[in-house]
């Protein structure tokens, strides 16, 4: 009895290796079609980069740049805009009228703070070919009309909106 048991235990042993040779795939090439595929959301923002700079008094801006990154991959055109400027600092020696900025990059612009709370349209092209844009500041005011050792800011909040 146990010899036969012996023998059943080496014949499934044997079985199961000759199960496991049969199993094995030919020696034969084969190829398979594989895709990879995504879509892409649409985006539309704005990101600050560089988000201060030093602010200049009188008629001319000093090298000193903030940078804004536009993001658009969708539409023809994004409108571009200061949606807040912050003046509150100066107090009433200045008016917006007095406040410059000038963008360098994807546009280049110099105008009042009046006219940056209106939208300035930029082509999506030209976002394409550079999506930086710099913005010097400046106050049209001599230095020696304000109060020394006052720390003056303008805050502004820039936008745009995707078309």
């Amino acid at each position: 009895m146990q010899n036969k048991k012996h023998a059943l235990v080496i014949a499934a042993a044997s079985l199961l290796t000759t199960l496991t040779v049969h199993a094995s795939p030919p020696d034969s090439s084969t190829t398979g079609e594989i895709i990879f595929s995504g879509t892409v959301e649409e985006q539309c923002g704005i990101e600050a980069t560089e988000a201060s700079a030093d602010l200049a008094f009188g008629d001319a801006y000093n090298s000193s740049k903030a940078q804004v990154k536009l993001i658009s991959n969708s539409g023809q055109h994004v409108h571009f805009k200061a949606s807040t400027i912050d003046t509150s600092s100066f107090g009433s020696q200045i008016e917006s009228k007095d406040v410059y900025f000038k963008t360098e990059g994807t546009i280049a612009v110099d105008q009042n703070a009046d006219e940056w709370l209106k939208k300035t349209i930029i082509e999506r092209n030209d976002i394409k070919q550079n999506n930086h844009i710099d913005l010097l500041a400046r106050v049209n005011i001599d230095e020696s009309n304000l109060d020394a050792n006052d720390n003056y800011e303008i805050k502004t909040t820039w936008t745009i909106e995707c078309h």
